[in-house]
């Protein structure tokens, strides 16, 4: 009969796991530095996005590879959360057609910043009205339009309910799709803490 490792066998075996996996991960560094890097066209929104979360992906793998403690667990758990939500919903976009893909992105990416421009002017301008900030003119319209051309394409795809304020609505349905949920729940919930 095999006995049961002992807790510092297994220990000494995910140490030396993490060790190969960091070396792996290092050896990558040549092709990920030219990953990195990289221009923004307009109709290339896609893939700089596909680009960016494979970096976040190999950023993320070598710091819970180098920095091994439980202590740091609970802030390595937002990442991940960040770096599903991403994969999930660059893997339901991906099945779109380039035009509506890139129409999304850019929506999306207006939206966000319009709004979050508009939400730190009011959190200045009562919390410190001295501080300057810089603000969209016409931001509300800025964020009416955006959102209009998200519902536009959701609307396209078959969302016709989903909502901008909807707790995470670019991931609902791509959770779903790809039966994932137990698991987005499980990092959500952890990194809501």
């Amino acid at each position: 009969m095999a006995r049961k490792p002992t807790a510092q066998k297994v220990e000494d075996e995910k140490q030396s796991r993490a060790e190969k996996d960091l070396k792996y991960f290092r050896g990558l560094k040549p092709y990920m530095d030219t990953v990195a890097v990289g221009e923004l066209h307009r109709h290339r929104l896609f893939t700089a996005c596909v680009k960016a979360s494979l970096c976040k992906c190999y950023e993320f793998n070598l710091v819970v590879r180098q920095d091994n403690r439980a202590e740091t667990a609970f802030f390595e758990i937002g990442s991940l959360r960040g770096i599903c939500e991403d994969l999930i919903f660059l893997r339901y976009i991906k099945r779109m057609a380039s035009a509506d893909r890139e129409k999304l992105i850019i929506a999306l990416m207006s939206n966000e910043t319009a709004t979050r421009a508009k939400l730190q002017h009011e959190f200045f301008e009562a919390v410190r009205p001295q501080q300057p900030v810089l603000l969209f003119r016409e931001v509300d319209r800025r964020i009416a339009e955006s959102e209009a051309a998200v519902r536009s394409v959701w609307n396209a795809h078959g969302w016709p309910k989903l909502k901008l304020s909807t707790l995470f609505p670019r991931l609902l349905f791509g959770v779903r799709q790809f039966y994932v949920l137990p698991v987005f729940r499980v990092f959500s919930f952890c990194s809501s803490a």
